[in-house]
């Protein structure tokens, strides 16, 4: 901890390099956002809800949802977004995406995939195509 926040960045310097460090941080972390989830679920009005997961798949939690979204972009740009929003460098987050699957992977598990290389309008568009199936089969 920094000022009594939680030190992302050091985290991550150590578990992306060690397996064995991430698969015990998964084991302390995953249970509790999963319960967080379930809790918070209890309280929706909503036909569906959507949950936010970066491993959703690699740690075996899309078994628990009834349908599937997997957000699909080049690696590269991938890369450039994370460096431009978390300020850090491609080799930190090449340790990242090394710990995770591949778009091929998770593709066939997922129900629906967004192309996220695509303009604003062709994702929207997309969004809004999943939304009406969701909403119409939930509904």
């Amino acid at each position: 901890y920094i000022n009594d926040k939680l030190n992302r960045t050091y985290i991550s310097s150590k578990v992306f390099k060690d397996k064995q460090l991430l698969e015990k941080l998964n084991y302390i972390v995953h249970p509790e956002v999963s319960k967080h989830f379930r809790n918070w679920l209890q309280d929706q009005k909503g036909i569906y809800a959507i949950k936010e997961a970066a491993i959703l798949f690699e740690n075996g939690n899309y078994k628990n949802c009834d349908k599937t979204i997997l957000v699909i972009s080049d690696e590269q740009k991938r890369i450039d977004r994370v460096i431009e929003r978390d300020q850090t460098t491609n080799e930190k987050v090449m340790h990242v995406i090394e710990n995770q699957w591949t778009d091929n992977q998770k593709a066939g598990l997922a129900d629906f995939i967004i192309d996220n290389n695509s303009d604003l309008d062709a994702l929207k568009a997309k969004v809004y195509t999943i939304h009406e199936e969701l909403y119409n089969l939930y509904s």
